[in-house]
């Protein structure tokens, strides 16, 4: 399901940015949390750890937790890393959501929320507008990127990545996930969701939806 392209050092440069996810040189691998870098003291293995050293996100904490308990001592263990990346939706898709917003508000007079802030009619009249452009313009289909970068962020917790995406990508998302060796993935302390991926470059094979005819 997936192809591993070989590791180049200009994709490291490409994606390291002004805030670089962590790596050997900043943080430690997740499956020595309390290795040389000392990046957590042996209490992280404890059973306090989750009141101790979460941010807040008890749901998502709890779930990167239990993998790095999991993950102790063994670097070649496989964890399952996930990203949310931008997505950009099928014409189809973009007529589906505004055929089902549409039924909603007839059913219960509830105009959902758009960019325009209509309200009641007016809102109706302007998706009934969209609809008509979108048939009218040549279809396009579903995109989002599909590879896990050398240097990007990436968490062990599928919520996490789920929340990242509704509120940093504005709910327009998907979650790009490939398991890994723990040797690859490395922690920085800041929090226990929040890793950098160091291995090679991962290209997913993924399906998205055609246009309409």
């Amino acid at each position: 399901m997936k192809h591993i392209a070989p590791l180049r050092s200009e994709d490291i440069l490409d994606y390291r940015g002004e805030h670089e996810a962590p790596c050997a040189g900043s943080g430690t691998p997740v499956w020595d949390l309390c290795g040389e870098a000392e990046i957590y003291p042996e209490d992280v293995y404890g059973p306090d750890a989750l009141r101790m050293y979460t941010d807040g996100d008890d749901e998502c904490s709890r779930e990167s937790l239990g993998i790095l308990k999991s993950i102790k001592g063994s670097p070649g263990a496989l964890v399952t890393i996930y990203r949310a990346v931008p997505y950009a939706a099928s014409t189809q898709e973009r007529l589906d959501e505004l055929a089902s917003q549409k039924r909603a508000y007839l059913r219960r007079g509830e105009s959902p929320p758009n960019p325009m802030r209509y309200t009641g009619s007016q809102w109706y009249d302007w998706a009934c507008d969209q609809e008509d452009e979108l048939r009218a313009s040549p279809a396009v289909s579903a995109s989002f990127p599909s590879v896990i970068k050398t240097g990007d962020w990436v968490t062990l917790s599928r919520s996490y990545a789920a929340k990242h995406g509704k509120s940093n990508l504005k709910n327009e998302y998907k979650i790009l996930s490939s398991k890994v060796p723990a040797s690859q993935v490395f922690c920085d302390g800041n929090s226990l969701n929040e890793m950098g991926y160091w291995g090679p470059e991962i290209k997913l094979k993924v399906r998205l939806k055609s246009p309409s005819p």
